[in-house]
């Protein structure tokens, strides 16, 4: 979200490749190249299937594993989608217009992946100077499940009128408190928490698609994990808020049987020859088919008590930060 797209290289890095560009419809470059001379409510409607999918990892600068001081350009779909414009624009004053409306479209639509306190401090300080604390929609976060205490300073953050507020986000631990941390998001939709390193996983011995694996049935296991563990006591203060005006979501590793394509049976194996007297062959009995397994990540809405099946986990292999 720089000033100008060539002006200033942030450190933020996009996941393109969940949607690669080769994947875009060939019919929007076309359509993006008069974005100045369409209505701002269908100019919303192209930002909204434009932008559809793209998620952002935040991560922090030092005191984090996480840690990277690489940088370079913002690679967001908001910035080729400019580009194509820049041509067209048939002055300043709508261009600048446009890139605003592309900037804060792309803030609303976007998920952004925060991993750690340190990312979240560094997230608000740049949606701040922004002013756009108001329009982040959607947030990831990363749950450690072995409490670890980082030395953070606390930061105070700007609200999206550029007013002081009284919000401490006290970053003492590794620990989220979204009833406390996310308050700086006045407009938030969507809050998804993900375990960052999944050292459990639901089994089921079932194929897919059968009745284990509705999710009535997967809800109650999956929440027996939440129940048991202490890093997702904040989760579960949270989603007894009924006050709060997001939805929860939670990431979880299943392991499950194929429902077809198993392995076949291995042929008969033949005994040794019969003793004289005997011309019978015994053939050992077919073997049943062995079930292959799969291990999927699963993403449940708390609230509604749904389970996303087609649910992606990106991994980045570059990640960088806001700092």
């Amino acid at each position: 979200m720089a000033d100008s797209i060539t002006s200033h290289s942030h450190t933020l890095t996009a996941r393109p490749y969940m949607f690669p560009p080769e994947t875009r419809d060939p019919r929007l470059s076309a359509v993006v190249s008069r974005l100045s001379d369409l209505p701002a409510e269908i100019r919303l409607s192209i930002f909204e299937h434009a932008f559809r999918g793209n998620r952002v990892a935040v991560t922090a600068q030092s005191g984090c594993y996480c840690a990277s001081s690489t940088t370079g350009p913002y690679r967001a779909d908001h910035q080729w989608l400019l580009k194509l414009n820049t041509a067209s624009s048939s002055s300043p004053t709508s261009w600048r217009q446009l890139q605003g409306e592309a900037q804060r479209a792309f803030v609303q639509i976007a998920l952004w992946e925060l991993h750690c306190k340190r990312a979240m401090v560094a997230f608000v300080r740049r949606m701040a100077m922004l002013r756009y604390l108001g329009e982040v929609r959607h947030l990831r976060l990363s749950v450690d499940e072995v409490e670890v205490e980082v030395n953070v300073d606390a930061e105070v953050a700007h609200d999206h009128t550029d007013a002081r507020t009284d919000v401490d986000l006290h970053v003492y631990d590794n620990v989220w408190n979204p009833q406390r941390d996310l308050v700086v998001f006045p407009n938030l939709r969507s809050v998804t928490f993900a375990p960052w390193e999944k050292g459990w996983t639901i089994t089921i011995p079932e194929r897919l698609g059968s009745r284990p694996l509705w999710d009535e049935n997967v809800m109650p296991r999956m929440w027996r994990v939440l129940e048991s563990k202490e890093a997702y006591r904040p989760l579960r203060e949270t989603f007894a808020d009924k006050t709060r005006g997001y939805t929860l979501y939670f990431v979880f590793p299943i392991c499950f049987h194929l429902p077809s394509s198993q392995p076949q049976s291995p042929p008969p194996r033949r005994r040794p020859r019969p003793r004289e007297g005997n011309a019978n062959l015994d053939v050992d009995a077919p073997r049943s088919p062995l079930p292959r397994w799969q291990l999927c990540v699963w993403r449940a809405n708390l609230d509604h008590g749904i389970i996303e099946r087609d649910w992606r986990e990106m991994h980045l292999a570059q990640e960088a930060t806001l700092d």
